[in-house]
């Protein structure tokens, strides 16, 4: 299941369309979920979620840290095991102690902070523009924009947002 769907709602439900040895079941939502456009998986109020007690492997939880997951998380771990990508850092120690006895009373797992901050993140900041850790300085190779040309013909550099990034 799927639990939000923001962006990261939505490239999880790509992700896993794409596996061949998962299915998403549900995608739980605050929205109206007749508002709501998926890939495919049925779409339910977050009042719903304990109707797939037993019929879900593991809820992916993708609100964002600074209000949905302090809330969310433990919720849905009463339900599922689940996986999450909480990033507000000075709070993981006190997140981490409310999923850890909500997972332990349910009999469930919680996999929690998981993501690109901080690692991939510190890395590519680390050999980003000016690092003294990437030879000659320059633009790092995770991103290198390339040449396009605008309406008018003169070449202009891409930027992530020209590739949905």
């Amino acid at each position: 299941a799927i639990n939000g769907y923001g962006n990261l709602g939505r490239a999880v439900e790509r992700a896993v369309n794409a596996a061949d040895d998962m299915e998403a079941v549900a995608v739980f939502t605050r929205r109206d979920p007749q508002s709501l456009k998926t890939a495919g998986t049925p779409v339910f109020p977050l009042s719903q979620m304990a109707d797939f007690k037993g019929k879900v492997d593991v809820c992916i939880c993708c609100g964002g840290s600074a209000t949905d997951l302090r809330t969310q998380g433990p919720a849905a771990v009463a339900y599922f095991n689940t996986v999450d990508s909480f990033d507000t850092h000075a709070d993981i120690p006190a997140y981490f102690a409310d999923m850890d006895a909500a997972a332990k009373k349910a009999g469930h797992t919680a996999l929690i902070s998981t993501g690109w901050d901080p690692g991939l993140f510190s890395i590519a900041r680390s050999l980003g523009r000016d690092s003294p850790y990437r030879r000659g300085g320059g633009r790092s190779a995770i991103y290198r924009p390339q040449p396009r040309s605008d309406a008018s013909g003169r070449k202009r550099r891409t930027s992530p947002a020209d590739h949905g990034r």
